[in-house]
């Protein structure tokens, strides 16, 4: 595919409402208890709506260099 093409996908893509949703804006790995086998989110100070995938991204990079 032409990288103009793809470029032109993405950036009409993102504009779509239905990828933009509440999301969490601090998923962390700090964020996240565990009691009775299930997973609590805690600090819902920056909640806001944002791209669905914030969250998981964020908490991705939180896994990878947590310490």
């Amino acid at each position: 595919m032409d990288p103009s093409a793809l470029e032109e996908i993405l950036r009409t893509d993102s504009m779509m409402e239905y990828r933009m949703g509440p999301i969490h804006g601090d998923l962390n790995t700090e964020n996240i208890r565990a009691r009775n086998g299930e997973a609590i989110l805690i600090d819902f100070y920056n909640t806001r709506v944002g791209p669905l995938v914030a969250d998981l991204a964020s908490l991705e990079v939180s896994a990878i260099f947590a310490a």
